[in-house]
C-alpha cells in the first residue's frame, strides 16, 4: 500500500472552516469602520456647509437656508445670490444609513449672521446614543452634544 502525504477530509474541512471564521470576523469589523467613518464624515460636511454660510452671510451673499429632506433623508443648505440676475444654490448632505432624524426644525442663516437658537436630535445606531445638535444665536456656530 502507498501512502501519500496531503490533507485528510477532515483536515480539510476544519481548515476550511477557520479560514472563513477569519474573514467573517474581518468583514464584520470593516462594515464598522465604514459606518464609523460614513458618520464621521457627515458630521464634517455639516461643519464645512454650515461655515460656508457664515462666510456667505459675513459677504453680505444672502440668506442661507436648511433644512431637513426626508424624502431622500438628507439635509439641504439652499441660498440665493442678486447680481443681475437671482441665482439659486443648493448644497445637500446625504445623511448616512446609521444615523436617524429624531426632530430638525428648519433653519434659516440671515444674511446678517443671525439664526434663531435651536436643538436638531439625531440618534445613531452605530453609537446607540442620541446626538443634539445645539444651534448658538448670531455667528454662533453648533456644537453636537450626546446624551
Amino acid at each position: 500500500m502507498i501512502r501519500h502525504s496531503g490533507f485528510t477530509l477532515i483536515e480539510s474541512i476544519i481548515v476550511l472552516s477557520i479560514v472563513t471564521l477569519v474573514f467573517s470576523f474581518g468583514s464584520v469589523s470593516m462594515k464598522r469602520t465604514a459606518q464609523i467613518n460614513a458618520e464621521r464624515h457627515f458630521w464634517q460636511e455639516m461643519k464645512q456647509n454650515w461655515q460656508a454660510s457664515q462666510s456667505r452671510a459675513q459677504c453680505g451673499i444672502g440668506a442661507t437656508s436648511i433644512d431637513y429632506q426626508p424624502t431622500d433623508n438628507s439635509i439641504l443648505f439652499k441660498w440665493s445670490e442678486y447680481r443681475r440676475v437671482k441665482k439659486t444654490y443648493h448644497e445637500r448632505i446625504k445623511i448616512p444609513s446609521t444615523i436617524k432624524v429624531i426632530s430638525f426644525k428648519k433653519l434659516v442663516m440671515m444674511p446678517n449672521g443671525y439664526v434663531q437658537a435651536g436643538t436638531q436630535k439625531f440618534y445613531s445606531s452605530t453609537y446607540h446614543k442620541q446626538y443634539k445638535m445645539k444651534v448658538q444665536f448670531a455667528w454662533g456656530g453648533f456644537y453636537v452634544a450626546d446624551n
